[in-house]
């Protein structure tokens, strides 16, 4: 590519073709989305505010006893996903929140709660932390009178 093309690509004169777009990010050592959206494609967001929270409907529970948000974007190249989950009162779910086959990490920010995992039952209160690696839960159970939020994280 010669500086003239270069310079007129710049000037938005003429369009590079995709071979010629890939061969310049892979010089400028740049992902080509940072070439098509500008600066702010290749910089990651760091804060995610609450209004941008979207409501996830996981289809295995009725929404009133279960309401999902997940907190991020979404961001595929993301190596987490974390997620509001709010259990109503005197709800008990039959499975676990997501088919997900990998390590996932619960905080109970308030509310009590029973997992059921594997043969054991765990009372889960305010504070508490609840790690899966390759288990499940069999059921998630909100006995008490309050709404029970969990901040619950994927790990991909």
């Amino acid at each position: 590519m010669t500086p003239s093309t270069i310079s007129q690509i710049e000037g938005n004169l003429i369009y590079p073709s995709l071979p010629a777009l890939l061969k310049l990010a892979e010089v400028l050592a740049v992902d080509v989305n940072a070439l098509l959206h500008g600066d702010e494609a290749g910089r990651r967001r760091c804060v995610f505010p609450a209004s941008e929270a979207r409501l996830v409907r996981l289809a295995s529970f009725p929404e009133e006893s279960l309401q999902a948000r997940m907190l991020t974007s979404g961001d595929p190249d993301s190596k987490v996903e974390p997620y509001l989950l709010e259990i109503a009162p005197g709800q008990a779910l039959t499975s676990h929140f997501f088919a997900h086959k990998g390590e996932e990490v619960g905080y109970v920010l308030s509310g009590r709660l029973q997992a059921r995992i594997g043969d054991t039952t765990y009372d889960l209160q305010e504070g508490d932390v609840v790690s899966l690696v390759s288990e499940s839960a069999d059921q998630w159970r909100n006995a008490g009178t309050d709404v029970v939020q969990l901040l619950w994280i994927i790990v991909k």
